[in-house]
């Protein structure tokens, strides 16, 4: 009889247990859908205005292989370090950012997406070289009477 009622006893426990990680697991998914996409578009408007993703952009078209694609009438810049590759299209005008082959930023209009991470910390000693280099390019251009 002892058996029986441990065997009773855990059964139902474990009953309990299994429909309690469900009902939190359905809260969970209820939050993740009310805030997520709230959250998802705080990032990408701090990243916007803080400049952030103008610097990404600066990172990849200063430092980054130059191509051009057919049939558009801008250049694509592919710059890459570890599992960070950034692409910018000019012809289409965005950034995009993957890690380890995850989406992890893109300023297309219908994904306006920026998930900070990891990834930042290692672009981050790239960021000066990107500036300098700009810099440079735009010294030169005013020395020799290029800029308008």
């Amino acid at each position: 009889m002892d058996n029986e009622f441990r065997y009773l006893f855990w059964t139902e426990l474990h009953k309990w247990l299994t429909r309690l990680s469900q009902w939190v697991a359905n809260k969970q998914a209820q939050a993740a859908q009310a805030y997520l996409p709230q959250v998802r578009q705080v990032w990408y408007e701090q990243a916007l205005t803080s400049g952030l993703l103008q610097d990404i952009t600066t990172l990849a078209r200063e430092l980054g292989e130059e191509s051009m694609t057919l049939g558009k009438h801008g250049l694509l810049y592919t710059w890459q370090v570890g599992a960070v590759t950034i692409r910018v299209d000019e012809a289409d005008n965005y950034l995009t950012v993957h890690t380890s082959g995850q989406l992890v930023c893109s300023t297309q209009p219908a994904i306006q997406l920026f998930i900070p991470g990891h990834w930042l910390h290692m672009i981050a000693p790239y960021m000066e070289r990107a500036h300098l280099h700009e810099q440079a390019w735009q010294n030169m251009q005013q020395q020799w009477g290029l800029q308008h």
